[in-house]
């Protein structure tokens, strides 16, 4: 372009995709014929018009995440089947971050079996294509996922995510009889057209509504941000269109708000028809969350006029087919053509599908220009603007968001107190890294009661934090003083907080004391009650008083219950034989030394032999395994009714630096099933940093 050149935009996942009145980024996907990426462009060879008129690029740059980043992590092929599962992610960092992936399941408007036939996609989805370096949300639109909706890079809190909300019942027939109301959970009998378009308007309220929380938890994440929606599709009524009755008014304007407000923060949305392939003579599925156009035109006292597919009635004209199809993923295809998505509808291969939207995020132009303006329009106007993206190489393709709507710069913020930066720091989907902090969750379960022969799950967290990063300042007794503000919850699968401890510590020593906690890891301890078995969270965040720095970590947890008959295990826990409970929950060791290891295993089946268990110990690097044990038999005296297990392993010189897993595997030979069960914690070798 002529005059200036454009200044470089970041080039790696930190960029922040914003729009104000004053600085617009546009992201555009470039493909060549066969779909291909294409990253050798120069901001010559675009043009970006907004309302019509070209605007000069200031800021350009191609965002391609590392090739390491992106590589799927693959599990190992040689481990027997049951035991290819993941360790738990170290925290992600913000600067880590590459692509941010909200998963969302129309449940208001699929049908249970299109529900179903998503299990193996979204599972493969998980297992093959959440890599490193991704922020990953399960959500459904007919109720709150609790702590599922986290976004985590945690593949156990996904999978458990996903197998909760594949649970979930569709929705999508809301006129027929025992349907109950999403906001007050009463039972209604919907016969009439007047509730069918209540409900198809409640419905569509409530799924915008949801989208638009989800948009909104997005806007300050960086790097390649999209929603993926599947829905069966949302049905305008029979006659009706967006432009030409009220309740399709008011389904346009909500749709159009979702999309500004995707467009605003750089969020992509790519809507997806689990349905299957729709053939001119099949039945029709059920779908749409209204009745059929025969069923409407009953219901309104006129002749039907055949069938539609969104009532799941035979249809035996291919025209009206067609038409019904349009209709019926009309707002999807708005929502994903404005964003600058893609609209997947009336395909057998949706995984294929996914996987091509997902390779969209690995690769974008990010464009910048400061917007030209008509003499006398204010710049604080937030009135919505076209965006039209072209490309001058022949034989591309662009892909960009349509349009926006600007907002006032920012506003200079108060400085944020104590109790928001360290809530801020509790919630935050990063690891606020300027405070090094490791929380180790400890689970396992009580004696039986001796009345009733239950065990309780008991919670213990462990937290360790960093002496090297806090400031200490002189005191007003003399010596050096540290202040530092724990705050730890733990919440249930709800998302209810079931227990938090909020404490302020003050460290004091002399100065050499003050000097030798450099080298220590400060420990604390909190004593967690949980009603039961099920799905935990536990948030810690730590904040220096004397700098301001904060630090973070999370954890997903899946607590077993220790009544079922069958083989359980506590949490594995990590130390150094020579060292504290600072060392438990830091799980930091040097090279060449020793790594002890413990956990305790329940619901073994006994003989009058005692109990057959074999136990092995696996260790992994950067996902290869450096470590196996040969299986080693425990056998306990006849009655033991949990067994205590414990090692030691003498972690070689020869080990790389870096971040470790342990894999603790157990098997019941007297079990009718000898399945294993399957326990990990994580550790690192000095050297690395978490």
């Amino acid at each position: 372009m002529p005059g200036q050149a454009p200044v470089p935009a970041p080039r790696t996942a930190d960029a922040v995709i914003r729009v104000s009145v004053n600085l617009v980024e546009v992201d555009a996907l470039v493909t060549d014929s066969k779909g291909r990426h294409v990253g050798d462009l120069k901001p010559e060879d675009f043009t970006i018009l907004e309302d019509g008129k070209p605007q000069k690029i200031t800021q350009f740059a191609y965002v391609n995440p590392a090739p390491e980043q992106v590589a799927a992590t693959t599990p190992d092929k040689s481990a027997p089947a049951g035991e290819t599962k993941f360790a738990p992610p170290a925290g992600l960092r913000r600067e880590d971050v590459h692509r941010t992936i909200v998963l969302m399941i129309d449940n208001l408007h699929t049908h249970t079996d299109s529900i179903g036939s998503l299990e193996p996609i979204v599972k493969k989805f998980v297992d093959d294509q959440v890599v490193p370096g991704d922020l990953v949300s399960v959500m459904a639109t007919k109720s709150g996922m609790g702590i599922y909706e986290n976004f985590t890079s945690d593949k156990r809190q996904l999978e458990a995510a996903v197998a909760r909300v594949l649970r979930m019942p569709g929705d999508n027939r809301p006129q027929e009889s025992g349907f109950t109301d999403p906001n007050s959970g009463n039972p209604v009998k919907s016969d009439s057209a007047d509730d069918s378009l209540y409900f198809t308007d409640l419905y569509h309220e409530l799924a915008m509504n949801t989208l638009s929380r989800a948009i909104e938890a997005l806007k300050d994440i960086p790097g390649r941000k999209a929603v993926v929606f599947f829905s069966d599709g949302i049905m305008i009524p029979a006659g009706m269109s967006l432009a030409t009755s009220d309740l399709g008014f008011r389904m346009s304007e909500r749709t159009k708000a979702v999309t500004q407000l995707a467009n605003r923060y750089g969020v992509t949305l790519y809507t997806f028809d689990p349905g299957g392939l729709m053939t001119p003579m099949s039945l029709t599925r059920p779908m749409g969350g209204i009745p059929s156009g025969a069923e409407l035109a009953g219901a309104q006292g006129r002749t039907p006029t055949g069938g539609s597919r969104s009532g799941g009635v035979a249809n035996t004209s291919t025209s009206q087919q067609r038409g019904d199809a349009m209709a019926l993923n009309e707002i999807s295809s708005i929502m994903a053509s404005e964003t600058g998505g893609t609209a997947i509808h009336n395909t057998n291969d949706l995984s294929a599908a996914l996987g091509k939207a997902m390779d969209d995020m690995t690769g974008y132009y990010l464009m910048a220009y400061q917007p030209q303006r008509k003499d006398g329009e204010s710049v604080t106007e937030e009135r919505e603007h076209r965006l039209h993206v072209k490309v001058h190489r022949s034989g591309l393709t662009v892909r960009s968001r349509k349009g926006y709507a600007g907002l006032a710069a920012d506003t200079a913020e108060k400085t944020p107190t104590r109790e928001e930066q360290l809530g801020k720091a509790l919630f935050s989907p990063f690891v606020a890294g300027g405070v090094g902090v490791h929380l180790t969750p400890l689970y396992s379960a009580s004696a039986p009661d001796p009345r009733t022969n239950r065990r309780q799950p008991l919670l213990r967290v462990a937290l360790a934090v960093d002496g090297k990063d806090l400031r200490f300042k002189n005191s007003l007794e003399g010596g050096k003083q540290a202040i530092l503000d724990v705050l730890v919850a733990a919440f249930d699968a709800a998302g209810h907080q079931i227990a938090s401890q909020d404490k302020r510590y003050t460290v004091q020593g002399t100065s050499e004391q003050a000097a030798a906690f450099a080298g220590t890891m400060l420990d604390y301890q909190l004593e967690v009650p949980i009603p039961g078995a099920g799905a935990f969270q536990v948030r810690a965040a730590v904040r220096d008083d004397a700098t301001g720095k904060l630090g973070s970590a999370n954890t997903f947890l899946l607590i077993p219950d220790y009544n079922k008959p069958q083989l359980t295990l506590s949490s594995l826990v990590l130390g150094d034989p020579k060292g504290g409970k600072a060392e438990i929950a830091s799980r930091q060791f040097n090279p060449g030394s020793q790594l002890s290891y413990g956990c305790q295993v329940f619901g073994a089946q006994s003989a009058d032999s005692g109990s057959s268990v074999e136990i092995e110990v696996k260790l992994f690097h950067d996902g290869k395994q450096v470590y196996a044990s040969n299986p080693m038999p425990i056998k306990p005296p006849a009655g033991m009714k949990e067994i205590p297990v414990a090692g030691k392993l003498n972690l070689l010189s020869t080990f790389a630096a870096g971040d470790y897993a342990m894999e603790f595997i157990a098997r019941d030979n007297l079990a009718t099933t000898a399945k294993p069960v399957i326990q990990w914690s994580d550790f690192s070798i000095a050297g690395s940093s978490r």
